[in-house]
């Protein structure tokens, strides 16, 4: 709303000085500027007028139930969460309170998961083991950067924390337990799993062959759509991750799917994996490997064949152009600056400026952008360890989850090491 309200101040500005032109006299319109556009123009200021008031009425209105909400007995806001978890923008601020502050509402969750019709007790399963994982500010390790990655009241989601009742209780715990392991809703048994994080455990179990052969079939059905809800959706996820984390072993069959493969779906998604490859695993020139995973790609994109996604030579040249500049020359450094932005905070070094929409006093207006010198080390580490970008641990995703990572701080300090090397080989 805000953003909308942005554009709308804007172009009411606009047509606010025309209107101007107007009351001054004739002789300060342009000649082609007719009684009829003048119309136009009032009756279009107008309308602005009235949806800018609209909206600042919704966004009272909402805050005025907002603060209503948070002062509901648990069993109301359960009952109000449900009726409008959908509802744009007031129901991520419910589900966003509820799994900070809401955890003497997880008995009645429970309930739901139990006994609650199929969509909503799929949900509210995810709002528990959200509120399970969640950790507050205070206890992140670095706190006073937390703002600069997910505007998250409060704290953040441990996507690596597998849920075990710690913040919802032994109760609410042992019903969402109950449907990892029933059999009678397979579907919510599914979804449970993944919410849990125990499927992730079942499919790293599989063989690297077994792996290829379920990602490939769920992309195949899913036709490459990462569905939250969606079965196929889901496996082609989690395996596509294990995938990219087992290169370069993964990179053959890899290779191979995408000179052979008969799917364009399969053959585009297997591009969209070796790049994952290369911005998490291990950079890709820096091995012969991965410098046969890209001309691969290469002799893909230029043989075509990926319809319905790419359907036309001139979309698939684009592609290339921006898959050649993130493998070759570095130009994603998305993930990068904001490993930049935690060494600058843990070890007092400049690796980052500040960029556009940033302001370093208010929260969630983003990253900095990294330094021109940091971005010529990241090619520095290419031609010392290709493995860099997973010295530690992989991890696929958003960065502001890694900040969660056990082992995100001794990842900072190798890269800091190295940070000092790179420096002292320029003198």
């Amino acid at each position: 709303m805000g953003e909308v309200l942005r554009a709308i101040t804007r172009l009411s500005f606009c047509v606010c000085c025309l209107f101007a032109m107007a009351v001054q006299g004739q002789e300060a319109l342009p000649d082609e500027l007719s009684k009829e556009q003048i119309r136009k123009n009032r009756e279009t200021a107008e309308w602005l007028a009235q949806k800018r008031e609209e909206g600042k009425r919704e966004d009272a209105e909402r805050d005025a139930f907002i603060a209503r909400f948070v002062e509901e007995p648990p069993q109301e806001r359960v009952r109000l969460w449900c009726q409008g978890m959908h509802k744009f923008l007031v129901g991520e601020r419910m589900t966003q309170l509820m799994i900070v502050r809401g955890t003497d509402t997880a008995a009645y969750l429970a309930e739901i998961v139990r006994s609650g019709k199929s969509c909503a007790r799929l949900y509210a399963l995810d709002l528990l083991c959200d509120m399970d994982r969640f950790v507050p500010a205070e206890q992140l390790f670095l706190p006073d950067a937390a703002e600069h990655f997910k505007p998250h009241i409060d704290g953040w989601l441990n996507r690596f924390m597998v849920v075990d009742g710690r913040r919802i209780g032994p109760e609410a715990f042992a019903v969402v337990k109950w449907a990892t392991e029933q059999t009678k809703d397979k579907d919510l048994r599914f979804h449970a799993r993944q919410y849990t994080g125990m499927l992730d455990q079942d499919l790293r179990k599989l063989t690297l062959s077994e792996v290829l052969r379920q990602w490939r079939e769920a992309v195949a059905k899913s036709k490459a759509d990462y569905g939250l809800l969606s079965d196929d959706g889901v496996l082609h996820a989690h395996l596509g991750d294990i995938l990219v984390e087992t290169a370069p072993e993964s990179l053959p069959p890899l290779i191979s799917l995408l000179e052979n493969d008969p799917n364009g779906y399969v053959r585009l998604e297997t591009i969209n994996l070796v790049r994952w490859v290369d911005k998490y695993r291990m950079r890709l020139r820096g091995t012969e490997v991965g410098r046969r995973a890209i001309e691969t790609m290469r002799r893909a994109l230029e043989r075509g064949g990926l319809k319905p996604v790419y359907k036309n030579r001139e979309s698939r040249e684009e592609l290339w152009k921006t898959i050649s500049s993130e493998v070759l020359y570095d130009s994603d450094d998305s993930e990068w600056k904001v490993y930049g932005f935690m060494v600058e905070k843990l070890h007092g070094v400049q690796t980052t400026i500040p960029g556009s929409g940033y302001n370093p006093a208010l929260s969630g207006m983003g990253l900095p952008q990294a330094t021109d010198e940091w971005r010529r080390f990241r090619t520095y580490l290419t031609e010392i360890d290709p493995y860099y970008p997973s010295w530690e641990y992989t991890h696929i995703g958003m960065t502001y989850d890694e900040a969660l990572h056990p082992r995100m701080r001794e990842k900072i300090a190798r890269y800091f090491e190295y940070w000092k090397r790179f420096q002292a080989e320029k003198r």
